[in-house]
């Protein structure tokens, strides 16, 4: 991914997270493990440069989706779930602002 479209998809998640997350309050250690490990997967992809473009980080986070929980009930899998959710809606809007 470019610089810009790095810069626009964090922008994008982190306002995804003001949005959604953020009025909960401190959430619980197990909830935050689970998003925490998307978050760290996606992260990790955009700096490495394992997400080379929108179209590689899209398929990441829908194969974490695709991944998801079920051996891991409870909050983490809400975690993790909620950490998905926010992914696709920030990589959505991505795609929304290049395409303008």
């Amino acid at each position: 991914m470019n610089k810009t479209e790095t810069t626009v998809f964090f922008r994008l998640l982190h306002n995804a997270e003001e949005e959604i997350i953020a009025p909960w309050g401190t959430p619980s250690n197990d909830y935050a493990e689970g998003y925490d490990s998307v978050m760290d997967d996606v992260k990790f992809a955009i700096m490495s440069g394992d997400a080379k473009d929108m179209y590689e980080l899209d398929e990441l986070i829908n194969q974490l989706d695709a991944y998801g929980v079920d051996n891991e009930p409870g909050a983490y899998a809400n975690g993790y779930q909620d950490a998905v959710n926010l992914c696709l809606k920030a990589v959505s809007q991505l795609f929304q602002s290049v395409e303008v």
